[in-house]
């Protein structure tokens, strides 16, 4: 048996296309609205599994190995950076599509980072975006990230230096800083907005205030990781903070956005089986592309 080696370039190249990324959104479509039992890989036997081992010769920490499930031998090695943020874009871009107002146009990205440039490639495939204003902590990036991003997005890209005029009048805000420090509070952002608080599961984060999300009806994609990794921990809440996780609302059995004004909010952290869905993606991608090296397997 072999082993496909592919590296996170060549993960980020295979998972660009808009095509791709449509795909990614419609398998978590899929699994989110899954039962519990068949949605989460630990709960039945899966394809592949999945496993994270840390990658000395790279920047990028952590390198996905997925394995058949019957043998144990790796299928796979894969640059994981890209994939994880990609998973955790697609997963925000669902929930936007389904917790949203359904005209919402207006967004605010609230960091320049890999994650929200995902972001900004995923929720066109969900709402027509028009207008995106851009603001980071750090001066001076906002205007670059708009630079480099704008040939490929068809929407009016608007870096700013100002956090309130980036959130005041935008229908979706987008945060993916890792802050440990609140920066939203309530009356910051206009009545009916999606927030989303964005990582990859590195570590708790608290980019909305306590206040703002008890004030808003919080969903996540998993409410153990919400606590333990999200913003809901981050900011000092516990399990009884979140209205509901993503699959519940996709499947009806739990009530998203329930009126105009609502303010929601998406806690996005990114759980384990999520990886698995997206490197089934990735395998499939570069095996009909003809991407990467196989190589005999240990």
């Amino acid at each position: 048996m072999s082993t496909l080696l592919l590296t996170r370039h060549e993960v980020r190249a295979l998972l660009e296309p808009t095509d791709a990324l449509a795909a990614l959104l419609a398998d978590l479509r899929a699994a989110f609205g899954a039962t519990p039992q068949t949605q989460h890989p630990t709960a039945t036997p899966p394809a592949h599994r999945v496993s994270l081992a840390p990658d000395p010769s790279s920047d990028e920490r952590d390198t996905l190995v997925l394995h058949d499930p019957a043998t144990g031998v790796p299928r796979a090695v894969m640059g994981a950076s890209p994939l994880r943020a990609a998973r955790t874009a697609a997963a925000a871009a669902l929930a936007a599509a389904l917790l949203s107002e359904p005209d919402a146009a207006r967004v605010a990205l609230v960091g320049t980072g890999t994650l929200e440039a995902w972001v900004l490639r995923l929720l066109p495939l969900v709402r027509r975006v028009r207008t995106v204003t851009v603001f980071d902590p750090t001066p001076l990036r906002s205007g670059p990230f708009v630079r480099r991003l704008a040939e490929g997005i068809d929407a009016a890209l608007v870096p700013t230096d100002s956090l309130a005029e980036a959130v005041l009048e935008a229908e979706i805000v987008v945060c993916a800083t890792g802050s440990r420090e609140p920066f939203l509070y309530p009356g910051m952002v206009a009545p009916g907005a999606h927030l989303m608080t964005l990582g990859t599961g590195e570590g708790p984060r608290c980019e909305l205030a306590a206040a703002l999300l008890r004030e808003s009806r919080v969903i996540c994609d998993d409410r153990t990781l919400a606590v333990e990794r999200g913003g809901v921990g981050g900011a000092g809440l516990g399990p009884a903070a979140v209205h509901a996780e993503l699959g519940e609302v996709l499947s009806g059995r739990r009530p998203g956005r329930e009126h105009p004004e609502q303010v929601t909010v998406y806690d996005g952290v990114g759980a384990p089986w999520m990886d698995l869905v997206a490197a089934r993606r990735v395998l499939r991608r570069a095996q009909e592309a003809g991407v990467g090296r196989w190589v005999a397997a240990p």
